[in-house]
């Protein structure tokens, strides 16, 4: 059985290298690849075969990091260019009208057959190319402002397999229209949408329980929102200052809700 763990082992590191080009362990691990095949760990120890180790790679225009003792890979960063070339971009559109071109993207299920289950924290952040994004099936995870002030994002595909969105995940993100956060995911974060100024439509599962604080604060688009039935905490400025706001019935669950909450939502109940 030792034999066989080593050779899945030496397979997943050989198509690591070979996905990587010059593939290196990152600097959290001084993990030598014969280090791995002889079982030991960084200190020539006796390990487990599958000892953990990740590898920066490339793939198209994705950075991601391969996690050879779960076989799963996390994106941690998209290239859409260099600040140079978005600096003309811009100067080109503000000289001639035009609106920068933009990319509708889909993010791999796999690469090279292993599954991406996680979106690294600010991986797509920061960007006015991103239209629209797909985010496989699969992923489970998305952390903290892994798409926050992409300008030009009008909507985003969440999989059912999502059970985790870190904090101001969306924020900033003024041309957003809608969300739909799947069932699967039962607490939404702080900052998750605030000020997405165009956001109209909103939707998430029954078993939401959480809203975090200032999660649509500034969503001034947004009109009416369903609170589900599980929901018993809203954190502070959850809400506030969602002008058109005039439908939030809340669930007879909801027993925390924060006193500015619905701060300046005036238009709310009549």
């Amino acid at each position: 059985m030792k034999k066989i763990a080593l050779i899945l082992v030496f397979a997943l590191v050989t198509m690591a290298l070979a996905s990587c080009g010059a593939g290196k362990p990152n600097d959290d691990t001084d993990l030598k690849i014969e280090d791995l095949l002889e079982n030991k760990d960084e200190e020539g120890n006796e390990e487990k075969p599958n000892v953990s180790v990740k590898y920066d790679c490339v793939y198209e225009n994705y950075t991601y990091d391969l996690y050879v003792d779960d076989n799963y890979i996390v994106i941690t960063k998209y290239d859409f260019g260099t600040d140079e070339e978005a600096a003309g971009d811009a100067a080109t559109a503000a000289e001639d009208e035009e609106v920068i071109e933009t990319i509708d993207l889909t993010i791999p299920a796999t690469i090279d057959g292993v599954p991406v289950k996680k979106i690294a924290k600010g991986a797509f952040e920061k960007n006015n190319v991103l239209a629209s994004v797909t985010v496989p099936a699969g992923v489970t995870e998305i952390a903290a402002e892994a798409f926050w002030f992409s300008t030009s994002l009008t909507s985003v595909k969440l999989p059912a397999s999502l059970t985790l969105l870190g904090e101001r995940v969306f924020a900033y993100c003024p041309a957003l229209t809608a969300l739909d956060v799947p069932a699967s995911v039962t607490e939404i974060p702080a900052g998750l949408c605030i000020e997405c100024t165009a956001l109209e439509k909103l939707t998430f599962g029954n078993k939401v329980t959480s809203i975090g604080e200032n999660a649509f604060a500034f969503c001034t688009a947004l009109k009416t929102v369903n609170l589900g039935t599980s929901l018993t905490t809203i954190g502070a400025g959850a809400f506030k200052w969602c002008t058109a706001l005039t439908k939030a019935d809340l669930p007879a669950s909801a027993k925390d809700v924060a006193a500015d909450a619905f701060a300046h939502c005036d238009l709310l109940g009549k």
